[in-house]
């Protein structure tokens, strides 16, 4: 096994895809998305079941038709190293999905935001360097829907790729 400053760079290195993986699905970027994943990698969400790249696909065109916007993160990260290029890591996930228009007519209420508590269980792999998903399962602990009304209209809004302000470059100081 390797030695303690190697783990927490490990650890850093899969955090980070966690992050991307979050970015990806919220901003609707396919790319971003399937970037997580080996190109072999799996995932299974329940409504979905493939290969990684085809959930980014069905996530990001298909699945999004149910929410107009979507905010994940993730937090509790546990890692248990199966060797130096396998881990199986436990992340929880907490996600606030704004819900669509025929999605709200469906179910009587306007404003209203799904909340999803979960965990990710996730065999990452490091191949030729790099730490990405192989397999995902998302396990769902807790699912409500509330109502959304706030003073947060104030707030720019977050969108999809490319008109996030993400992907909008900062102002020049002149």
């Amino acid at each position: 096994m390797r030695d303690g400053l190697q783990r927490l760079i490990d650890r850093v290195e899969i955090e980070e895809v966690l992050n991307r993986y979050c970015r990806g699905v919220d901003r609707a970027d396919v790319t971003e998305l399937a970037g997580v994943y080996h190109p072999d990698g799996t995932d299974d969400h329940g409504t979905f079941s493939g290969l990684g790249s085809d959930f980014a696909a069905w996530a990001c065109r298909g699945g999004l038709r149910f929410w107009t916007a979507s905010h994940h993160s993730v937090h509790n990260v546990i890692v248990d190293w199966l060797d130096d290029d396998t881990a199986d890591v436990e992340s929880y996930v907490l996600a606030f999905n704004q819900r669509a228009a025929d999605v709200e007519r469906r179910d009587g209420g306007a404003g209203r935001v799904e909340v999803f508590a979960g965990r990710y269980l996730d065999r990452f792999e490091r191949r030729d360097g790099v730490w990405l998903i192989a397999h995902r399962r998302a396990i769902r602990d807790v699912v409500t829907v509330l109502d959304a009304e706030s003073w947060a209209e104030l707030i720019p809004t977050g969108g999809r790729k490319p008109d996030d302000a993400l992907y909008q470059p900062f102002p020049t100081n002149s």
